[in-house]
């Protein structure tokens, strides 16, 4: 993690410009502006939003790079892989790379990895859920429906909650968060991850009171909460509706201790960096739990982020328009 040519789970960031990064479908190039005038269930029924509320196929993923692959696969070697599971675990590297298409998990691949996931020392698992965040994002790909099946999420969901439990290490809740957040492009590992949200929260929580987490730290869990909001649907009735509407206010709760503390460290940094990021998703991510429940929004003013939010908009901090159209949606979103 330190030396030369250390392996960094999932250099890949999701704002901003370069070769790995994903574009951001908020503020990147033919960005997707969702709203007009919106009448919803949390806010006011006449406001007009930029940002808010979030839309579904809005959802953020961290990208992995084909280099990071080679690092990924070399820790795991160094942490004792046995040779079956270094070869199940460069298959899953092929198919989550996606660079061929032929590429495919075997049943006993799948197996394997399935039980690394469960089985492997917490403190090693970080590789794992790095590799597990690029995998995630292929199971809804028709070739390969019939290898990356429900157990194969309920593996990776079980890895995310057992490495972010307290205590837990820096590189564990980083690659965790990056796990949850991608976990909900694909459908089967969105519903896993839905209906265990609590448990995950519960641990990646101490993201948000770590006096010297990293930004990317701050925006994997301000992403993961993005995405959550973006797929609540509390006027649903299936399971997963169910459940995150259960969640919502936990995740409300995270998000709002997560805007503050990451606040002042954006203050002075560029439009461009992780801390401006995370206060955008941050934002959007709340904005949307507000609009779209009464509840949610009723506690977020009762924890203070109105007037965070005018603050934010009065400031009007230079080169950040973004944040300030957020800030000014979560207002309008948490009026009276």
């Amino acid at each position: 993690f330190t030396g030369a040519g250390a392996y960094v789970p999932g250099t890949g960031v999701t704002t901003g410009a370069g070769a790995d990064r994903s574009a951001d479908p908020f503020t990147g190039a033919g960005a997707y502006v969702p709203s007009a005038n919106v009448s919803n269930a949390g806010g006011s029924s006449n406001a007009t939003f930029k940002y808010v509320p979030a839309k579904a196929h809005q959802c953020v993923v961290f990208p992995t790079l084909t280099s990071s692959f080679d690092k990924m696969l070399a820790k795991t070697k160094e942490l004792a892989a046995t040779e079956e599971e270094f070869q199940a675990f460069a298959r899953a590297a092929s198919v989550a790379d996606g660079s061929d298409t032929a590429a495919a998990m075997d049943l006993n691949s799948t197996r394997v990895l399935e039980k690394a996931l469960n089985d492997w020392p917490v403190e090693s698992l970080f590789p794992l859920l790095d590799l597990s965040k690029a995998l995630s994002t292929r199971f809804d790909e028709k070739r390969l429906q019939s290898e990356l099946s429900g157990s194969t999420a309920t593996a990776m969901m079980a890895a995310c909650a057992r490495a972010s439990r307290p205590p837990a290490t820096a590189p564990n809740l980083l690659t965790a968060a990056r796990l949850f957040a991608n976990a909900f492009k694909c459908e089967t590992t969105r519903r896993v991850f839905l209906l265990n949200a609590s448990q995950i929260l519960d641990g990646l929580a101490a993201i948000t009171s770590t006096a010297d987490a990293k930004p990317a730290l701050r925006l994997a869990l301000a992403t993961a909460l993005l995405n959550f909001a973006a797929h609540f649907e509390p006027s649903k009735s299936d399971d997963e509706a169910i459940a995150a509407r259960e969640v919502a206010p936990q995740a409300a709760a995270v998000g709002a201790e997560l805007l503050m503390n990451a606040t002042d460290l954006a203050a002075n940094d560029g439009a461009e960096s992780d801390a401006s990021a995370v206060v955008f998703r941050a934002l959007v991510a709340l904005g949307t739990l507000a609009a779209k429940s009464a509840e949610t929004k009723s506690l977020l003013r009762d924890l203070g982020v109105r007037e965070l939010a005018d603050s934010l908009a009065r400031s009007r901090p230079e080169g950040k328009t973004n944040v300030t159209s957020a800030a000014e949606d979560v207002k309008k979103a948490l009026a009276e």
